[in-house]
């Protein structure tokens, strides 16, 4: 199944697929830190960045709830911007719309600490295009259908 995806991965990013999604998204309470009320995607391919620290050296994707970290870890993935490439672990919850938001939000996948933005050059505080796809294999249990 590792394989499989991996494989899948590596010829959506060959070909430019612009995304590829997985349907684990559940409804969880909205909250301030959860006001779509969505959690556990994951959104591969293109999509937006933000940055969220001043400094650091991690990232904050939607499927990384505090459940789903403390049992699994939620290991790295590589950011793209212009073609430079770097590998990230994944260390927070962010609330990233797979859709555009309620309020005029763009697609955004991931937010990136400071260090992040200054290693790819992105612009501070905007939000900006990128690139992100999983490093290795996530745990077994992201695999589920």
């Amino acid at each position: 199944m590792r394989r499989g995806l991996a494989a899948v991965l590596a010829i959506g990013a060959l070909l430019g697929v612009p995304a590829l999604s997985r349907a684990a998204c559940h409804p969880v309470e909205v909250t301030d830190n959860t006001p779509s009320g969505i959690a556990g995607c994951y959104h591969w391919g293109r999509g937006d960045a933000s940055q969220y620290t001043e400094a650091g050296w991690g990232a904050a994707m939607n499927f990384c709830t505090w459940t789903f970290r403390a049992k699994h870890g939620c290991g790295s993935v590589a950011v793209t911007y212009h073609r430079l490439t770097v590998e990230v672990p994944v260390i927070d919850f962010c609330d990233c719309y797979q859709r555009p938001g309620p309020n005029g939000e763009r697609l955004r996948i991931i937010d990136l600490q400071g260090d992040v933005v200054r290693a790819l050059g992105l612009p501070r505080w905007n939000v900006t295009p990128v690139e992100v796809w999983p490093v290795g294999a996530l745990p077994d249990t992201a695999l589920r259908p």
